[in-house]
């Protein structure tokens, strides 16, 4: 790398004549494709290794009360932190998990998980109604779960050029974090503090943190219910509506803001997903 523009120039190419396709077909080659550990290859993927770590701590705490007439409660609370050097899909979340920045220094991509969930409540609850009576009024129910979770940490890259190949450019710090306080409806177009990080020199690699250990994408609440009805048809027959509701309260579930540093829409939130879901059922059982 300290070489810098002078990776860019062009030298004679030791494999010309042997290779009949592609770049390393040409007389020429950079000087960089003739520095690397495999010149005569342009690129080498591998999947499936065994080549990365994780480690979690946590508390989980459970409580579960049953009360008369069919109500009960069950309540559980998980705080913990995850960190790792290579984990980073969440599905529907995110995509494929984040490269590696310098192959050489698997070190530096030690962070908080991408995964990670910081805080995490779930309350659920069972109530058989007692109201009506009979084959047709009574055999009413009604369930729910309420979910509340902190946000997942968010990385960064980077537009740019390290001039060796690396398959990601982080930003550089400006030494200040990027959190910003408030809701994320009033900072969907400035979720969190942009300024805070610059493009890497030409032929450097940037010093950000793999996930920023400040930066969460906004938390999510979602409360699902069913209403549930049981019909005795004879004593061999049973049959049960249900209507179900997911995400009742309609409440969004905002997208990761952009995350490149030097894009249009670094920062900014252009995604919700999640809306309200209704569906009705029915079965029967013998």
């Amino acid at each position: 790398m300290p070489l810098g523009a002078a990776l860019n120039q062009q030298v004679p190419n030791p494999y010309f004549g042997q290779v009949t396709t592609g770049n390393l077909a040409n007389r020429t080659i950079t000087r960089a494709q003739s520095l690397r550990p495999y010149p005569h290859y342009l690129n080498i993927s591998t999947f499936i290794q065994s080549a990365a770590w994780s480690q979690y701590h946590g508390l989980h705490l459970t409580v579960e009360k049953r009360f008369s007439r069919g109500f009960n409660v069950l309540a559980a609370c998980t705080t913990g932190k995850g960190t790792d050097n290579g984990a980073g899909r969440i599905i529907d979340v995110t995509g494929l998990q984040p490269p590696i920045q310098n192959q050489y220094d698997l070190r530096a991509e030690k962070s908080l998980s991408q995964q990670d969930v910081a805080q995490r409540f779930v309350v659920s609850h069972t109530w058989d109604l007692p109201v009506g009576r009979g084959r047709l009024l009574g055999g009413w129910s009604v369930s729910g779960q309420a979910t509340f979770h902190s946000g997942y940490p968010v990385g960064l890259t980077s537009i740019g050029n390290s001039g060796v190949f690396s398959a990601v450019l982080r930003p550089n710090s400006t030494g200040r974090s990027a959190k910003l306080e408030g809701g994320p409806h009033g900072r969907l177009r400035r979720f969190f503090d942009i300024d805070a990080f610059t493009v890497p020199a030409p032929f450097t690699f940037g010093n950000v943190i793999r996930a920023l250990p400040d930066v969460r994408s906004p938390s999510r609440a979602n409360y699902n219910s069913a209403l549930s009805k049981r019909f005795r048809i004879t004593e061999r027959f049973e049959a049960t509506f249900r209507a179900e509701a997911y995400n009742l309260t309609n409440t969004p579930f905002f997208g990761y803001p952009g995350t490149q540093v030097g894009s249009n829409d670094f920062g900014v939130i252009s995604s919700a997903g999640n809306a309200r879901t209704v569906q009705l059922s029915g079965k029967v059982a013998w």
